[in-house]
Parts: structure tokens; sequence; C-alpha cells
């Protein structure tokens, strides 16, 4: 998100649901982040990823800049992710509150597009590299549009069956946990 954002939206004011981290990646591409001030709601851009705290704030600023023309950008649709207790509410539930709020679908940056592992091969440079993800429709479909092989670990996002039942990018390997995957 930074790198897009530093490229092609540089000085744009944006208002962000998401993580401390992800405010200051926005701010370091060099944007203006709007939130927590009262121009919030008026920002040229309105960027969602996960977090675990979303308010109704939120969400209303990002729908009353989206429906006064804001560009919207998201960071994932993943609808959970794997936790000890059970899968919590991932990128793509928030996403989908704002979405159905304005009518809007916003272009994805993260998975499933293949710009993250892009990314992430660019700056580790060429060698072997396999993704490890926990979703087949997100995670090995974006490794294998990156034109990496990938990994999949049932930790929640994707069940035994639901990874025996896909079809195409098939993983290369399917593990219960991480633990087995590195250690065999």
């Amino acid at each position: 998100m930074q790198h897009l954002l530093a490229e092609t939206r540089r000085g744009m004011t944006v208002f962000v649901i998401g993580t401390d981290a992800m405010l200051k990646h926005v701010s370091d591409a060099g944007l203006r982040v709007l939130n927590g001030t009262d121009l919030a709601s008026r920002a040229e851009l309105v960027v969602v990823s996960a977090t675990s705290r979303v308010d109704f704030d939120d969400l209303r600023n990002a729908t009353l800049a989206l429906h006064r023309g804001a560009d919207f950008l998201a960071s994932s649709r993943d609808p959970t992710y794997p936790m000890p207790d059970g899968p919590w509410p991932g990128a793509g539930a928030i996403l989908g509150a704002v979405e159905i709020a304005t009518g809007r679908t916003a272009p994805i940056v993260g998975k499933p597009e293949p710009q993250l592992f892009l990314t992430a091969v660019d700056r580790m440079g060429e060698g072997r590299t396999l993704a490890v993800g926990d979703r087949v429709d997100t995670d090995v479909v974006a490794a294998a549009a990156a034109g990496l092989d990938a990994a999949l670990v049932l930790s929640g996002g994707t069940s035994r069956e639901e990874a025996d039942a896909w079809k195409e990018p098939r993983p290369k390997r399917i593990a219960d946990d991480l633990r087995t995957l590195v250690l065999g």
C-alpha cells in the first residue's frame, strides 16, 4: 500500500480505517492523514485495512468521504483471520460494511492481487520463494498470480475439505499447522 500510494497519490488527503502501522505507512507515503480531525469526512482518499479497533465514526467518515467522491483502496478482502479462539473478523468484514454503505467496490492492493508478493520478492531479491498462507482464495491465488509456489496452513481460513476440493491454483503443500509445514 505504501509503495502504491507514494507512486500514485502523494500529497492527497486521506482517511484511514486501519492499525497505527497502516496510518504510518500511509503518512510515510506522503499523504496527509485526516483521522482525528473535523475534515476526516472530506478526505480525497479512503483506505480500508484490517484493525481490531473500528467504530461507527470510522464507518461514517469513510462513507461520507466516498459519497463526496473520494478515491477508494483496500488492503484485503479476507473475511476472517485465524486466531487461537477461532476466526476473527478480517479486513474484508470491515471493507464490506463500507462498500455496502456506499455502493462502491474498492480496488484491492493486497491479496488476492499479486503486487504484495511481487514487492516482497523485489525487496528480498531473486531466489527460491515459498508463499505461506491460510486461505486458498486469497493467499494461494495471489502467490500463483505472482508466479510463486504456495503452501497452505490449515489454521482456520480454509478447511481440509475446502483445500482438497480447490481446483486451481493448487498449493504445493498443505499442512495442519506452521510447525508441521516447517519441520515436516
